[in-house]
């Protein structure tokens, strides 16, 4: 625990965070995206060893199929998203999970591989 991060809730919700805001950047519309922080409390791996403790440090993201509020298919929004800003790069985010909740981790945009929980956040 620290004075930012004083649970494991506040610092998983600050990294769902960090990842909503390179989508924003990207150009995903704000309504549709939304955060959870799990804390401790759905770990993929043992807590114990330096290796499970790096996967249970992830972010889950949830794609869900269909079209935005103009019809355009999201694989069009994301390429689009993906030509404007490097930070959301479309091979990384098609490489997305499809299994259900709480999925397997996935690689990240470079944007967010630091090791702080809010890696290039904008203020």
């Amino acid at each position: 625990a620290t004075a930012q991060f004083p649970s494991n809730w506040e610092l998983s919700a600050a990294r769902a965070a960090s990842v909503v805001h390179v989508l924003l950047k990207a150009g995903l519309e704000p309504g549709r995206l939304a955060i959870g922080g799990m804390g401790q409390f759905h770990p993929v791996a043992d807590n114990t060893t330096v290796e499970g403790r790096n996967a249970n440090r992830r972010v889950v993201l949830v794609v869900l199929a269909g079209a935005g509020e103009d019809g355009t298919p999201i694989e069009k929004v994301l390429d689009a998203s993906a030509a404007a800003s490097p930070a959301a790069d479309a091979t990384q985010l098609a490489e997305a999970s499809t299994e259900p909740w709480p999925g397997v981790p996935v690689a990240l945009p470079a944007a967010l591989t630091t090791d702080s929980p809010t890696a290039r956040l904008a203020p």
